[in-house]
């Protein structure tokens, strides 16, 4: 990904907000958890700055390219013993290092290239409901519930329709993620999810 740096990474919750949480939710494994939804809002937020999101087919063809330009790289390392010792003598890897480093770089790229399956037809699902659904996971997975608990009341208004614990999980973290969805628009995004699975 462009601009993967490792100051990328951003904290959703600060630590003791993440605790405070995960005790009124019941996580389990604190820690796991904090680091699972950290590392979730870190990509969400890189996948924003990507505004060219490539199709599938787009990300095949740059993995192919990496491979490509990793094997050719290794193979212009070929100069003479001379100029080769001088080349190295100033970057930090041994040659040998180099080359193994290229040979995996090539190696892995041709592997997630040949794991990216073709474009499904349709629209692509959004950044943003790709990140609400991982926050499902973070839950289900830190608290062992499910999003079973979502009760409906027509009756009430439409902010107070659908409650619940999970639920009321997932609209804190939007809320600090400054995401708006209404609350049935969440309900049928985990819905239609839930089909799916």
């Amino acid at each position: 990904m462009k601009g993967l740096l490792i100051g990328d990474y951003q904290a959703l919750f600060s630590k003791e907000q993440f605790i405070d949480l995960a005790t009124r939710f019941g996580f389990k494994d604190i820690d796991q958890s904090y680091s699972a939804i950290n590392e979730l809002y870190t990509f969400y937020n890189m996948y924003l700055k990507d505004n060219d999101e490539l199709s599938r087919k787009g990300v095949k063809t740059a993995y192919t390219a990496i491979s490509g330009h990793s094997k050719k790289l290794a193979q212009s390392l070929d100069i003479p013993l001379f100029e080769s010792a001088l080349l190295h003598s100033k970057i930090q890897p041994t040659r040998q290092e180099l080359l193994i480093l290229l040979d995996s770089l090539s190696n892995t790229a041709d592997e997630l290239a040949d794991s990216v399956e073709a474009d499904n037809p349709g629209r692509r699902m959004s950044v943003e409901n790709q990140f609400l659904l991982g926050l499902c996971d973070v839950y289900k997975e830190g608290t062992g519930n499910t999003f079973d608990d979502i009760v409906s009341n027509p009756s009430q208004d439409d902010e107070h329709q659908f409650q619940g614990e999970s639920l009321s999980f997932l609209k804190h973290c939007i809320g600090q993620a400054k995401i708006w969805k209404t609350d049935a628009a969440l309900v049928q995004l985990i819905k239609r999810n839930q089909k799916h699975k």
